[in-house]
């Protein structure tokens, strides 16, 4: 049996996305903690803000009811409406992350930390989800091109499959990764202002439609089959409408919340 090998732009995919995952929101959390003193707090509260509804909640509860044929049998039978609720439960747990970090551990509200916190949000989700399975994916990939596993071991044919995968899938994970941070940061500052303005249903409300939306689309036209480049496209077209509404939302946030030189001192985070 030939060895096989993972191609030169998959393992350049990988790189990519490793970049786009982990380095760049490395960078842009070093910019913004020189930028706006003490973000950092507000970052890791948004880290808290995804791990513990999403991953210690909700993707746990999923994965016990995956193990009920009744489950499965629903999923199959009811495409649309399983794609609806997976959209509709990770908006809600991460909605209530969101809100929970605004009205908890954040004790002012500003336009800078609630940017921090929707970063936060974004990062931890880009580096868990996508960045850490791309670590393990290149040097699993380069074990196999330097032939560390021998043909037929158990190794071997866990890992085959890195071969066999399309290259631009790789550079699609990455592209994903930025349009996503930039929405969570935009749903996040929505909600801040509407926690700020005492209108916090009308904000959950609103984070609620727009993540159920994006997520239902998104896994609606990839269960469909929709070509992948077509779905990122779409992707990076709600992340540039979110980095644009972000930056549009500064000037509704109290003056001296917009114009603060930092994600403000112990009172502010």
């Amino acid at each position: 049996m030939e060895a096989m090998t993972v191609p030169f732009f998959s393992i350049a995919g990988m790189i990519f996305t490793l970049i786009c995952s982990i380095l760049v929101p490395v960078f842009v959390w070093i910019r913004m903690e020189k930028a706006w003193k003490k973000s950092s707090t507000a970052i890791l509260f948004g880290t808290v803000g995804f791990i513990v509804p999403q991953l210690i909640i909700r993707s746990p509860v999923l994965s016990v009811l995956s193990a009920f044929p009744f489950y499965t049998a629903f999923a199959q039978n009811n495409t649309v409406l399983f794609y609806f609720l997976l959209a509709s439960t990770a908006a809600i747990f991460e909605t209530a992350g969101r809100l929970f970090v605004l009205k908890v551990f954040i004790k002012k509200i500003t336009y800078k930390n609630s940017v921090a916190a929707g970063f936060g949000h974004g990062m931890s989700e880009a580096v868990i989800l996508v960045g850490l399975s791309t670590v393990i994916n290149l040097i699993m990939s380069l074990a196999i091109n330097s032939q560390l596993f021998s043909l037929g071991s158990s190794m071997y044919q866990a890992t085959i499959s890195l071969s066999q995968e399309k290259s631009s899938l790789f550079f699609a994970a990455g592209v994903e990764r930025i349009g996503t941070m930039c929405f969570h940061v935009m749903i996040t500052v929505l909600l801040a202002y509407f926690v700020q303005k005492n209108r916090t249903v009308i904000g959950v409300a609103l984070c609620l439609i727009l993540h159920t939306a994006v997520d239902f689309v998104t896994v609606t036209l990839s269960g469909n089959g929709v070509s992948v480049w077509m779905i990122e496209g779409m992707i990076l077209l709600v992340g540039a409408l979110g980095v644009a509404t972000v930056a549009v939302m500064r000037r509704f946030f109290r003056p001296e919340d917009a114009q603060a030189g930092s994600v403000n001192q112990s009172e502010s985070v």
